[in-house]
């Protein structure tokens, strides 16, 4: 595997392992997709998860994937892929809920779920091309003072942006209440509504428009 070989064919070479049910193939996961996978990850939720975590996530992707190996069909998307989408995935599940709650959360890797989530594999060489160019001096900037705008805002202001951050979406304001210790949804509302009108000023006085 020293040679160079073309992405393809590495896939072929480590897909035709998984299907031998050959252990080897973890080596190979490990070394030629593992250190792409935690950059990506690392990038994406800098500042929220450390180095150690980042690890851990992308080791338990990797067990998850190999536990359900079975239900692989490399038809429908790459390792790769799907490696990143639970890697993603856990990442959000220890952020929402923390270590303890996520090991006993513990996503089912079954058949639906592979075949929910291997299309993401025509997206991966954009993301990864973007988390490069992620370390821009702007990026840093802007990154930067969305960190000290957040440190300014209420603790319970902070947590919600950072869940609806997490989900890609606002999370329901009732759901959410119960979750951040049974909070009535008006009043999260409230809050939610407060801390983005805190976050574009604080954004805004630091020369970022949100």
């Amino acid at each position: 595997m020293d040679k160079i070989i073309t992405e393809q064919e590495l896939q072929d070479h480590i897909a035709l392992k998984v299907f031998d049910n050959d252990e080897s193939a973890l080596t190979d996961i490990l070394k030629f997709y593992a250190p792409a996978i935690e950059k990506i990850i690392s990038c994406k939720y800098r500042g929220f998860l450390k180095s150690e975590d980042v690890e851990e996530i992308v080791c338990d992707a990797i067990r998850k994937f190999w536990d359900a190996r079975k239900n692989y069909d490399d038809k429908r998307g790459t390792i790769r892929a799907l490696l990143y989408k639970i890697a993603d995935n856990t990442a959000k599940d220890v952020l929402r809920l923390g270590w303890q709650k996520t090991s006993r959360l513990e996503r089912s890797v079954d058949k639906e779920y592979l075949e929910q989530n291997l299309r993401c594999d025509a997206h991966l060489n954009q993301i990864e091309e973007d988390e490069e160019n992620s370390h821009s001096e702007k990026y840093e900037n802007r990154l930067k003072a969305v960190k000290e705008v957040l440190e300014e805002l209420p603790h319970i202001q902070r947590k919600i942006l950072m869940e609806d951050a997490m989900a890609g979406d606002e999370v329901e304001s009732a759901e959410l209440g119960k979750r951040l210790g049974g909070i009535p949804a008006v009043t999260i509302r409230v809050y939610r509504s407060r801390a983005k009108e805190a976050f574009r000023k604080g954004m805004k006085k630091r020369g970022f428009e949100v």
